[in-house]
């Protein structure tokens, strides 16, 4: 087969030919509103345009002909730019294909909905279903519409496990048919997947995930060899033939043929077609008539076979007849990467990012500066070029204009309307500012006119050499020719700036910082990256949105794809109904709200509301109560989503019940007409009858609640459920009703199980612990959740396993250390954050741990006031092995400040809790989140004199001669008092709290982070075997105790599996405030297990070590793994010190736990996020 495509072949006879110029007037765009499907009569010139998206992948500015390549030839494409208009700033959504396909399809920066990088295997989708896409406008003017080519968005609404129907999925985001690959052809599944199955399987041959160590379980794949370039293990078994079917060599062959002929089934309608290319994403497959056809390797054949593919399209276009009215647009995912094929290119002449610096993955112009054409005969004048910036979210607004479809200020938010950049030439910008983002939340940066901003040093992509798979960065910039300022030979210089600021007019190519020439610009963009809504990080200086929202789109109405829907668009309550209470206008139809006349962002026209008394109210009524509830339907599984607004207390909320009227789920507003996106999984009621039930008993402000657009698969019947009240537990029924409860943690370091004397520690005395305990309850097992300090500290601020969130480790540690580059992402929402939101004051004192740069510090993480330590007190010149880490002098800080360096740790105890004492006496009148991390009792043993008053002699002198040195091993003698002072210190705290009137309204809890240090002869973990740093549940079950006086049952012992985990969404429920609905929080609600009325709400609970998961609990059984094998199973009802190994008699135990271990490993992998790193990071002490 020629390599040529006829399209191509055409350029050459027509050369001669005139081609059609001029552009059409915008208000000639008004002949194609588009009032419902055109009719198959019509005549295709008066039809409104079809458009062709064709989207490559890792295709660099510098690898086409038109941009200047030298070792490629790309005639069909050079023929686009030729007959249409060549963009020369336009940039992707993201510097990465996912978080850029993101983008592209929903107009937003897929920074503000956190992707920053490819989505794993088992990725769910990515894009919320109610989210309006370029697809949904087309759709909605009666296109056919197509995705051809790779995904890379995810499936389903909880991790994959690939399970047919793959949904949602493309077809629930607007496109009528999708063919392609569903991740990319780098990673498995090496299938193809038609709408939402997989091509090819049969039912007794299913696609089974074996996890990423498939053994030789996993099908055959095409086989390649290392000049192809990186390709992932596959991770599937079975579908024999679904494999046999994907050969990687004919992938582009294949992904054409499908779209061209999907193209020539189009004759009755206007369509729309996405094709995403996987050419030239590694591996470099072409086929192999193309291969050797370009003078850079394989990686320029693979572009070869990219230009044939658009030329095959082009002539398909023109033989239907229809190229005339098509708009075709080709651009690129993201820049080229420096991959092993990109390094051969390079080594062959060619530059794949042409004069810009950077590579795929980077915040550098080379990262996401991309080939932009627009093609469309007689609208685009042929051969001219738009210096415009644009950027791939402008697709969204650019649609809208040409569909002639409305968008709402939230959908325009992040897309501009290119369209005149297209076929005019606007004499002003259309867009001055757009955000950069690449790899790495770091490095967010900002343009705005001819400036760009990165408050960062380096690219924040990838920062390996030459010569392995992952390069980029200032070595790799140095290595193929690119000057820039702050760094030579790929090595920053001493007094490069911080941060970056370029002019892009004079300087395209980032040779020069010219951050310390303007610094009132970098003060001007600086302020500018902080300012956009909801924050995001910027730079090194991550910030998360101030409130746990999550809006839906305003949308118009459109049927439901799925099997259910209740939308209310018929104006009238039927078929729910009111059944207490009464409402004067239960259905609603205003487009602005009554008091702060925010707009609306409904579904259609009308909505369910308990405020409006009648259609012509001029205000609200929250007087009106009642309770409205749908007819009972069986679902048939996969997740209902809906829209739910208004207020957020426990008595306006919208639940899923049971038909004997038990809840089951409850979802309520957040103090705001701006409707929430709501999930619920239906997957475990299918088959059962269930219904909805909105309840309003709220008179006050916020007193009501609004629901719309519910969307499930399954039936919906004639009958109601016979109503029988089934009420969560009422918090509010004896709280003071304008007075939330506050919290206070203690939290100490390397305790163990043993060490208090009401958890049977002889060797130490706690009597206002034990105190504490005789007035409320021990939790005998209560856990955290990594057995070391930095992971354990995590998951109490995020509610996360460590894991989940990446805090499992330091950057090159077990914890973080002194000026590590990494830290606690500012992204993440902590429970200081989440109950600052509720109007709670937060303070901190103690040690933090969870990162020491500035941005990373707890002020930057929900805490008003701050004073202690940024990590171990041991982390100090006196280490032992001060030879080997060279640690710099300890700083204390005081909020932001370092106030002393190496402070007298004999006080530490004792400032520290002088310090809460103060915080707690200042809050009369608001209430209040108290976190006291203390640095004891973590080697080395530190007390203030009054606790040596019985200490021997000889201690004491050997203490004396440690003249600035620390003596540790004297020092761990002192661990009686260094416990007893830690009493004293909780003993202050409840005087305080109750000389000050709060000790009835607050919850105060005693435990520690970790297990005592291995090796000890002081500390104890009591009954439990193990130690600090193991998962035995000597190193993660903790000595806790728990009080609130009236509230916690006294005097009792509770042994339900609770974690500090659960803290987060427990607090968060008894503040009565929401917890963060778009990501996954691990932590369980413990509130009734805590007052005695329910079990433990974890089904299982897992250890890690490091990222190692190594054991999991459910009930009573314990299962220990090693390399994900079983080892061993205890009982621990009868066997709380795991010494009886019981795995050989219940074989059905360890199966169920292997179940859960599996289940949890891909959850994790599905839905994990990133820490936050910073580049040069410096210790604060120097």
């Amino acid at each position: 087969m020629d390599t040529e495509s006829r399209w191509g072949r055409r350029l050459r006879a027509e050369n001669s030919k005139p081609v059609r110029s001029g552009v059409f007037p915008l208000l000639l765009l008004s002949t194609w509103i588009l009032s419902g499907l055109v009719s198959a009569s019509t005549n295709a010139a008066e039809r409104p345009p079809n458009v062709v998206l064709i989207f490559a992948d890792d295709l660099g500015y510098g690898d086409l002909g038109c941009y200047g390549a030298t070792k490629v030839q790309t005639p069909n494409i050079d023929r686009l730019a030729a007959e249409g208009r060549r963009f020369t700033d336009a940039h992707s959504a993201s510097a990465v294909c996912t978080p850029s396909r993101y983008g592209l399809l929903t107009g937003e920066y897929p920074v503000r909905q956190n992707i920053w990088g490819p989505a794993p295997v088992t990725s769910p989708l990515l894009v919320d279903t109610n989210k309006l896409t370029i697809a949904d406008l087309f759709k909605n003017c009666g296109y056919h519409t197509a995705a051809v080519g790779k995904w890379h968005l995810g499936f389903g609404t909880k991790a994959n496990t690939w399970k047919q129907p793959l949904r949602p999925g493309p077809q629930d985001l607007g496109f009528d048919y999708f063919y392609g690959v569903p991740v990319v052809n780098s990673s498995p599944p090496y299938v193809f997947v038609e709408n939402d199955r997989v091509v090819g399987r049969v039912p007794d041959d299913p696609l089974v995930y074996l996890g990423r160590k498939p053994g030789d379980k996993a099908s055959p794949i095409t086989p390649l060899t290392e000049e192809h370039g990186n390709r992932v293990p596959n991770f599937f078994g079975g579908a024999t033939e679904a494999h046999q079917l994907y050969n990687d060599f004919r992938l582009g062959t294949t992904l054409a043929e499908r779209a061209t002929s999907w193209i020539r089934e189009q004759s009755d309608q206007p369509f729309f077609l996405y094709l995403a290319t996987t050419n030239i994403h590694h591996p470099f497959t072409p086929a192999p008539r193309f291969q050797g056809t370009s003078q850079c390797g394989l990686y320029g054949d693979f572009v070869h076979e990219l230009d044939w593919i658009v030329g095959e399209v082009m002539t398909t276009l023109e033989e239907q007849g229809v190229a005339d009215n098509t708009l075709v647009i080709f651009t690129s995912d993201n820049g080229g990467m420096f991959n092993h094929g990109g390094q051969k290119a390079f080594q062959m002449g060619h530059r794949i990012n042409g004069d810009l610096l950077g590579f795929k993955f980077g915040v550098w112009e080379g990262g996401h500066r991309v080939p932009f054409i627009a093609w469309w005969p007689g609208r685009i004048d042929p051969g001219t070029t738009s210096t415009q910036l644009i950027s791939g979210v402008d697709m969204l607004a650019t649609f809208a204009a040409l569909t002639q479809q409305p968008l709402d200020p939230d959908q325009l938010a992040d897309s501009v309307n290119v369209l005149p950049a297209m076929i005019s030439e606007p004499e002003s910008p259309l867009r001055d500012t757009l955000v950069l983002c690449p790899h790495k939340p770091t490095h967010l940066a900002v343009r705005k006119g001819k400036w760009v901003y990165i408050d960062a040093r380096g690219s924040g992509g990838f920062s390996g050499r030459p010569g392995v798979h992952a390069a980029g960065g200032p070595v790799c910039a140095s290595f193929v020719g690119s000057l820039n300022s702050d760094f030579e030979n790929g090595t920053y210089k001493a007094d490069a700036p911080y941060a970056q600021l370029y002019d892009l007019d004079t300087d395209p190519s980032q040779t020069q910082n010219l951050h310390n020439e303007y610094p009132e610009v970098v003060k001007e963009m600086s302020q500018l990256l902080a300012s956009y809504t909801p924050p995001r990080p910027s730079g090194n200086k991550k910030v998360k949105p101030p409130a746990p929202r999550d809006a839906a789109l305003k949308i118009p109405a459109i049927p439901s794809t799925r099997g259910a829907s209740f939308d209310f668009e018929s104006g009238e309550l039927r078929p729910w109904k009111v059944v207490q209470g009464e409402f004067g206008h239960p259905i609603g139809s205003r487009d602005h709200f009554f008091r702060n006349k925010g707009e609306y962002n409904k579904q259609g026209e009308y909505y369910l509301t308990t405020l409006e008394g009648s259609p012509d109210a001029t205000t609200g009524t929250d007087s009106q109560t009642g309770v409205i509830v749908s007819p009972l339907f069986i679902p048939a599984g996969g997740a209902m989503t809906f829209r739910v607004g208004g207020g957020r207390g426990q008595d306006t909320y919208v639940a899923l019940c049971l038909a004997d009227g038990t809840e089951l789920q409850r979802s309520s507003g957040i103090n705001d007409q701006v409707m929430q996106r709501g999930h619920w999984d239906l997957a475990p009621h299918v088959g059962k009858k269930l219904f909805l039930k909105v309840v309003d008993q709220s008179t006050g402000g916020w007193g009501h609640i609004t629901v719309d657009h519910f969307q499930f698969d399954g039936e919906v019947l004639a009958e109601f459920a016979d109503m029988t009240p089934h009420p969560a537990h009422d918090l509010q029924d004896d709280r003071e009703p304008n007075r939330r409860p506050n919290f206070v943690v203690i939290f100490t370091d390397d305790q163990g199980y043993g060490d208090l004397s009401c958890f049977g520690g002889g060797h130490v005395s706690t009597p206002r612990i034990d105190q504490m305990a005789a007035e409320g309850s021990r939790l005998t097992s209560f856990y955290v959740a990594a057995p070391v300090c930095t992971p354990s500290r995590a998951a109490l601020m995020t509610g996360c396993y460590p894991k989940r969130i990446d805090m499992a480790m330091g950057s090159d540690f077990g914890v973080l250390l002194a000026g590590d580059r990494k830290g606690l992402n500012p992204a993440e929402i902590t429970i200081a954050e989440v109950l600052r939101t509720a109007g709670y004051h937060t303070g901190m004192f103690g040690k933090w741990h969870l990162g020491d740069q500035p941005e990373f510090l707890p002020t930057k993480q929900g805490f008003d006031e701050f004073f202690g330590l940024p990590f171990s007190h041991d982390i100090h010149p006196f280490h032992p092995r001060q030879s080997h880490y060279h640690f710099p002098p300890l700083p204390l800080l005081d909020g932001e400040t370092v106030i002393e360096l190496d402070p007298d740790a004999d006080f530490l105890t004792k400032r520290i809790t002088e310090r809460a004492v103060a915080f707690i006496e200042k809050q009369q009148d608001h209430p209040f989140f108290l976190y006291i991390p203390h640095p004891i009792p973590h080697a080395p043993l530190h007390v203030s004199p009054p606790f040596l008053t019985d200490v021997a002699g000889d201690v004491v002198a050997k203490l004396s001669e440690e003249d600035g040195n620390v003596d540790y091993q004297t020092r761990h003698k002192l661990f009686r008092q260094a416990i007893a002072e830690i009493d004293w210190s909780v003993g202050r705290i409840l005087d305080t709290l109750k000389a000050n009137g709060l000790d009835e309204n607050t919850l105060v809890l005693f435990t520690s982070d970790n297990g005592p240090p291995k090796n000890t002869i002081f500390a104890s973990p009591g009954p439990l075997r193990g130690h600090k740093g193991t998962t035995l549940e000597g190193g993660m079950r903790e000595p806790t105790v728990v009080r609130w006086p009236g509230k916690i049952p006294a005097g009792k012992a509770n042994d339900q599996l609770m974690t500090t985990m659960d803290l987060l969404p427990t607090f968060a429920k008894l503040a009565d405030v929401a917890i963060p609905t778009d990501r996954v929080i691990d932590g369980k609600d413990i509130w009734p297990t805590l007052i005695g009325e329910a079990p433990t709400p974890h089904d299982a609970f897992f250890y890690h070590s490091g990222n190692q998961l190594q054991a999991v609990r459910s009930g009573r059984w314990k299962l220990h793994v090693r390399n994900g094998k079983p080892t061993q199973l205890y009982d621990l009802e009868s066997d709380i010190g795991e010494r009886n190994n019981v795995i050989d008699s219940h074989p059905e135990v360890v199966q169920q736990l292997e179940q859960h271990l599996q289940r949890f490993a891909n959850d994790i992998a599905a839905n994990s996020r990133p820490a936050a790193f910073v580049e040069n990071p410096v210790p604060l002490s120097e």
